[in-house]
């Protein structure tokens, strides 16, 4: 899809002036020497404009959470135009970024490519406030929900399982007990939608942390983890060390994780789980020399990259569980006895969404983007190697909610990937020449970046013609509880999605022809009232003359003057028609402002060509009657 039809389907309307003017600058970039730089003048006018109406609506957006910070109203329907609008605001910066980009493919002049960077570094800036308030967002709705079981800004969820490996027949991890099973499903996204993704996750979870981490994987020369990892027929096990750095002034923690996955009958891969957490100095995480050894802290090293492995201070093991001193001791003799050692590495941004009123999460959704892989042991600078790549994992340990299906069954751009591994991706990117089978997404994910769609007609957030916003088609939705009590009377399509239900079986399939209607208050804006009120008010004073007029008809005539009488009487019960017909126009208008109907409309059709008629014959009866009356 070229850019040009892209950006007219995904443009805002309301804001068509601010975008950028792709067409014409790229005309200008495509003619002669003068026409180029008359396009760098543009370029630098069209970034003035989009970097400063960036900054209005973001201090327009943090004044109207400030006055919803300060609102002791409980009501969540107040938060939905500002999230809306807060997806228009991060939609309208990718647009404006990638036809920047689009733009410096266009050019072959190094000052124009040079240019066309540094305004994209700038505009790149502003994600950083578009995150910041959608944090604030998540921050008033958790706290206004009534029920709530513990804060918004908890502390940082126990490991997700990480790589799964092969397991060994020499020292095999200890088992772990049933509330340690969960269910791992990984989700491709597309590029482009991950921002709306997470403010569509608002209507249903709370957002948990955001935060970096950074995972070393282990295996050997032989690549027996990966390839244990690539057959799915076989239980794996491996390890995995991660780091985490919260925003904030949380501590980094440090992760030994180890996990074994199997198959059951259904084909669900379910990840046993041994985490070792413990919080580190980070002098532990050096490369160079290893740092001197201490009472159960052992090192291992390979290429000069040492990294600590287990913190588990020998004097206290006898107290911890027997599962994880069994898991500290399995670790060393894999380490040491199948040689793994540091091969490949991988660090992420991860935004975490977490169940609104559970305290023990039954499922957990993590959104990663901002992918770096690297190989341990080389050079930081010459080793990164970044992708687009943006995933959503989704980690059950209970069934998960049926909106979460549907969301993931009926949007487009959000595409499952069965089987995927982050130890295998790592690997198969770095050491594609030295592995000897490569994991079939690899090519998946550039099919789907190529092939997905990426308009705005029904998925997700989006607004209907008379500037609603609609989630999939509907009103949006926030928990049952708090839902508003005006029925969306144009609801009732075969495009409604995403509304809280109970947990039910994954495996259960839902019909769409008997579904209930869900209710959603809408939010109309008060100037729409006055406009109503200011009409009716014209015809009130429009009668009141009139009425003016009959009157002086009847009382200032002579006692003969029949005509004059009969003129007066007709034009008074023409004036109290008037302001009947005013106030029933006025009532109705009203009622469908409240229910939000869209199948009538507003101008009245008839109303001014009947007043008119009735005047226009009144008028003609009175001069015929004053004509055929002869005079005394």
């Amino acid at each position: 899809m070229e850019f040009k039809d892209r950006l007219s389907q995904q443009m805002f309307m309301p804001w068509s002036t601010q975008y950028l003017q792709y067409d014409r600058i790229k005309t200008l970039i495509q003619g002669n020497q003068e026409d180029r730089l008359a396009a760098e003048r543009w370029l630098q006018a069209e970034f003035d404009k989009i970097h400063s109406f960036l900054s209005q609506k973001i201090n327009g957006l943090e004044y109207q959470l400030h006055l919803l910070e300060q609102d002791s109203s409980k009501q969540l329907d107040d938060l939905i135009f500002p999230l809306y609008d807060l997806n228009e605001l991060g939609r309208y910066l990718n647009l404006s970024m990638a036809g920047f980009e689009n733009l410096s493919k266009c050019t072959d002049r190094c000052e124009s490519i040079h240019i066309i960077q540094s305004l994209l570094a700038s505009l790149d800036q502003h994600s950083l406030p578009l995150h910041h308030l959608m944090t604030r967002i998540a921050g008033i709705k958790q706290a206004r929900l009534p029920k709530m079981k513990r804060n918004l800004f908890s502390s940082p969820l126990p490991s997700r399982p990480r790589a799964i490996g092969k397991p060994s027949c020499h020292h095999p991890l200890p088992s772990l007990p049933d509330e340690d099973q969960c269910s791992i499903f990984y989700f491709w996204i597309h590029p482009d939608h991950v921002f709306e993704l997470k403010l569509m996750l608002l209507f249903y979870c709370a957002f948990d942390t955001h935060h970096t981490i950074s995972s070393t994987f282990l295996d050997n020369d032989q690549w027996e983890v990966y390839h244990s990892l690539l057959n799915d027929q076989l239980p794996s096990e491996s390890v995995a060390l991660c780091r985490r750095n919260l925003l904030g002034n949380a501590p980094t923690t440090h992760t030994v994780e180890a996990t074994r996955s199997v198959k059951n009958n259904n084909g669900v891969d379910f990840t046993k789980r041994q985490t070792v957490l413990q919080t580190l100095m980070d002098s532990l995480f050096q490369s160079g020399p290893p740092p001197p050894s201490k009472d159960g802290v052992d090192t291992f090293g390979g290429s000069d990259h040492y990294t600590a492995l287990v913190v588990e201070p020998k004097a206290k093991a006898k107290k911890t569980k027997s599962g994880t001193s069994g898991l500290v001791e399995s670790v060393r003799q894999r380490i040491h006895q199948d040689g793994w050692h540091p091969m490949a590495t991988c660090t992420r941004q991860r935004s975490t969404f977490t169940p609104t009123t559970d305290s023990i999460s039954p499922w957990t959704i993590h959104i990663d983007t901002n992918m770096e892989f690297g190989q341990c042991g080389m050079e930081a600078t010459s080793n990164k190697r970044s992708t687009g790549l943006c995933l959503m994992v989704v980690e059950q340990r209970r069934v998960g909610p049926e909106w979460l299906k549907r969301l993931v069954d009926d949007i487009d751009w959000i595409e499952a990937v069965p089987r995927f591994s982050y130890h295998v991706h790592s690997v198969s990117t770095l050491f594609r020449d030295e592995v000897a089978f490569l994991p079939w997404w690899l090519s998946t994910f550039d099919r789907l970046l190529r092939t997905t769609t990426t308009t705005t007609t029904s998925n997700g957030l989006s607004w209907s013609a008379d500037l609603q916003p609609l989630l999939h088609g509907t009103s949006p939705p926030w928990h049952s509880h708090l839902a508003l009590r005006l029925d969306d009377d144009d609801a009732d399509d075969d495009n409604t999605m995403l509304l809280p239900k109970p947990i039910v079986p994954n495996n259960m399939t839902t019909t769409r022809k008997n579904k209930a209607r869900w209710t959603a208050k809408v939010k109309v804006e008060p100037k729409v009232f006055f406009a109503n009120e200011r009409t009716f008010l014209s015809w009130l004073q429009f009668c009141a003359l009139l009425l003016t007029v009959s009157l002086n008809m009847i009382n200032f005539a002579g006692q003969d003057d029949q005509v004059s009488r009969g003129c007066g009487a007709m034009f008074m019960i023409l004036t109290i028609l008037m302001a009947l017909y005013a106030l029933a126009k006025y009532e109705f208008r009203a009622w469908h402002l409240l229910t939000r109907s869209t199948h009538y409309r507003f101008d009245d059709i008839y109303g001014p060509a009947i007043l008119c008629t009735l005047l226009v014959v009144a008028m003609v009866i009175n001069i015929g009657l004053r004509l055929a009356t002869p005079q005394h």
